[in-house]
């Protein structure tokens, strides 16, 4: 998963993006937390990002969450057509 503040340049973008292809895609321990973001992969959705981000597989903590993505992301005017390659900002998790 790559995710970097927001606000850091292309090094930062560079060093997560360089650590994708040692590291797994998922963190059980990852949170969502403001000013962060998250650079949109193919086969990417908008479910599977909030799964990833959240580190569970909890169904409603998802079905929660990926909206607050889609509202935190205005260029996003379908929810269902993501690019590889953007840049999404991810919004902090408020509930558990």
């Amino acid at each position: 998963m790559e995710r970097h503040p927001a606000g850091k340049g292309l090094a930062a973008r560079a060093s997560a993006a360089g650590s994708l292809e040692s590291g797994s895609r998922r963190n059980p321990s990852a949170t969502a937390r403001s000013a962060e973001t998250y650079t949109v992969r193919v086969g990417d959705s908008l479910w599977s990002i909030a799964a990833e981000v959240l580190g569970t597989d909890d169904l409603v903590r998802i079905a929660r969450y990926w909206p607050r993505i889609h509202r935190s992301n205005p260029h996003i005017s379908d929810p269902n057509l993501i690019r590889p390659g953007e840049v999404l900002r991810l919004p902090e998790e408020t509930t558990k």
